[in-house]
């Protein structure tokens, strides 16, 4: 079992953001994104997840009309 340190974010202003999908992702929705926090004086930023999308490799459903 592996254990995992916790990580201590210092500051109070960040940006959390997720589910960039690239090379699928939205660019006006980054965009406006980035727009918005471009001059917010940010001391943090958390991507949580699905940087890239890898869709060639996953196992998930390729069809989207179809429940799994």
């Amino acid at each position: 079992m592996q254990t995992y340190k916790a990580y201590n974010i210092v500051g109070t202003k960040g940006l959390i953001t997720a589910d960039y999908h690239i090379p699928f992702q939205n660019n006006d929705a980054i965009k406006v994104m980035l727009d918005y926090t471009i001059n917010k004086d940010l001391d943090f930023i958390i991507i949580l997840g699905d940087f890239i999308d890898c869709f060639d490799v996953s196992y998930f459903n390729k069809e989207p009309n179809i429940i799994r």
